[in-house]
């Protein structure tokens, strides 16, 4: 099965963003992401756990969306 047949790209990262709710972070936002051959979106967050890390939740799809 495909992932893309059963979420759109927010809906995707919504059930994320679900699972990230019990982590000691800062959620900064979500952002578009395009490269070459990809484009989709991220949810970005900060200073989680004691040193601060990084989580960046990224979903993206093919261009032509194939």
């Amino acid at each position: 099965e495909v992932l893309t047949e059963r979420f759109t790209v927010d809906s995707l990262l919504d059930r994320f963003k679900g699972n990230n709710d019990g982590l000691d972070c800062t959620y900064e936002g979500r952002d578009s992401y395009e490269d070459a051959l990809y484009t989709g979106q991220y949810d970005y967050y900060s200073d989680c756990g004691d040193i601060g890390s990084t989580i960046i939740d990224l979903v993206a799809e093919p261009e032509d969306q194939s």
